[in-house]
């Protein structure tokens, strides 16, 4: 009769095992797919436009992150199932535990707690973080986002760490049990929008509306403006010798923001040295062959 219990035990334990473990490979399979989709849709997988050396680097980054994504999602799945064995195994154990000689009992629970808390812990943190990251949606494979001070976008998720790549095209690895505790900044979630800001100082005494009016029109003719509002100009600070100036304007993702922020301070400096507009630093004139004065 105590045979019978137990074998009645263990086959419904296994019919909940093999059920979780579809429904955890459901869902997985959904995950990917989002994961997959949203890599099609990115158009830039770079922080900062550049002709690098690779030729198609579009295409050969795209290949990548799907090839990453596929390659984590496998190993998950292969770790939900030894999971699964591993659990059904300790179920087993349990129910004839009563069975198995103390000696060999405390010897297999010995050898396991050393394995798990000693050896495995680093990894076995990783892992799981891992998996938070792959159904959380905080961040993906070619995001923009600022970590640590570093600007760039997440070229690969693996299940044991992160890779982001810098702007300059160095790699900063992050294990995934430290990035789920980092602050960071994520210019791709929800969407690519990017409300660029443009800072600049004026003397006092310069014609505002002649500044303001200066900037709006450099920024309409720039390529990368939006387009979608016309852009706005703000006076942030006064300081004792100038004023603190922004321009703000939209761009479709903060790679073309990079560029227009680029692009508008260069326009804006010739256009002060074409109109003889006194800026910061103990009123700096640009002249019109490209040197500067100090007045005092």
């Amino acid at each position: 009769m105590v045979f019978s219990d137990d074998f009645l035990f263990l086959a419904i334990a296994t019919v909940i095992m093999v059920f979780v473990v579809w429904v955890l490979r459901r869902l997985m399979s959904k995950a990917e797919k989002r994961r997959l989709n949203r890599v099609d849709d990115v158009d830039d997988f770079e922080a900062v436009p550049t002709n690098s050396p690779h030729r198609n680097k579009r295409r050969k980054a795209k290949e990548i992150a799907l090839i990453s994504i596929g390659a984590r999602f496998t190993i998950m799945r292969r770790i939900i199932i030894a999971t699964g064995i591993i659990a059904y195994l300790f179920i087993v154990v349990l129910i004839f535990f009563d069975r198995i000689p103390v000696t060999v009992a405390s010897l297999m629970a010995s050898a396991a707690a050393i394995i798990i808390g000693i050896a495995a812990r680093p990894y076995i943190e990783n892992v799981i973080s891992g998996f938070v990251i792959s159904f959380a949606d905080h961040f993906h494979t070619g995001d923009t986002v600022v970590i640590d001070g570093n600007y760039g976008t997440i070229e690969d998720i693996s299940i044991s760490h992160t890779i982001i790549k810098i702007w300059d095209w160095r790699r900063y690895v992050i294990p995934n049990s430290r990035m789920l505790q980092k602050d960071y900044i994520n210019y791709s979630h929800p969407d690519q929008y990017y409300w660029a800001q443009i800072k600049f100082h004026v003397a006092y005494g310069t014609d505002l509306d002649k500044v303001k009016s200066l900037a709006v029109e450099i920024v309409k003719k720039n390529p990368y403006f939006g387009g979608y509002e016309k852009p706005r100009f703000w006076i942030m600070e006064m300081s004792e010798t100038s004023m603190e100036c922004w321009i703000v304007a939209w761009a479709n993702s903060p790679t073309e923001a990079w560029n227009l922020k680029t692009e508008v301070r260069t326009e804006l400096i010739r256009a002060f040295q074409r109109e003889g507009i006194k800026t910061h630093f103990q009123n700096v004139s640009f002249e019109n062959n490209g040197s500067s004065k100090t007045e005092a």
